[in-house]
């Protein structure tokens, strides 16, 4: 994605290298002297935030495949969080990002299922971590995806406008996989996300 939006004048800042190490090294900051334990992982994460933050980055978007026990799920997904400063604009930035994604699936001969866009608030095997970070396992707002930044356990939040989670396909469905195998499908992905995001900054007041 990253040529596709810079031949469109955008700046963009990647948070991992080309072997999917974060640009950053994690620290401790709960206080219990790793980064390695199943608690730490608000510090694993927050790396990519720190790397987003210092670039000024105004529109985030991570992408992921999905999986399941159950392979008959498949389809594209989209969160977004609902604790952005404008929570309206980021719904409307995870649409335009799955719709644009799953028109260019459409046209390349794969139609996935539509599976929406969704609030972030969902994580709830993040409750055993909270009371690692000074919160009740209780605290609605520790089930936010530490990814997008608006989670209270993280160092420090996310200062982007709006931000973004795809779940492109399920790697645990067949059909979805065996698209995900094709040849170009990292193009023809890339494309449609990268369009998506475009279209929507076009349409955002400056």
């Amino acid at each position: 994605m990253k040529p596709l939006l810079e031949a469109e004048g955008a700046s963009v800042c990647v948070t991992r290298t080309e072997s999917g190490d974060a640009e950053r090294t994690p620290y401790d900051y709960n206080g219990n002297g790793v980064v390695t334990r199943p608690e730490d992982l608000p510090e694993v994460v927050q790396p990519c935030i720190d790397t987003m933050n210092t670039f000024g980055a105004k529109f985030m978007l991570s992408i992921h495949f999905n999986g399941h026990p159950d392979p008959s799920i498949s389809g594209s997904e989209v969160y977004f969080s609902d604790a952005d400063p404008d929570p309206d604009a980021s719904r409307r930035y995870a649409q335009t990002l799955l719709g644009s994604l799953l028109e260019d699936l459409t046209a390349a001969g794969y139609e996935p299922r539509d599976r929406g866009v969704r609030s972030d608030r969902y994580k709830t095997e993040y409750r055993s971590i909270a009371p690692h970070y000074g919160f009740e396992e209780r605290c609605s707002d520790c089930l936010r995806l530490l990814t997008l930044g608006r989670n209270p356990m993280s160092h420090e939040p996310g200062a982007w406008r709006s931000g973004a989670l795809v779940e492109v396909l399920f790697l645990s469905n067949p059909q979805d996989a065996a698209f995900v195998a094709r040849p170009n499908a990292a193009e023809i992905m890339a494309a449609g996300l990268a369009k998506g995001l475009i279209e929507h900054v076009a349409g955002e007041p400056r």
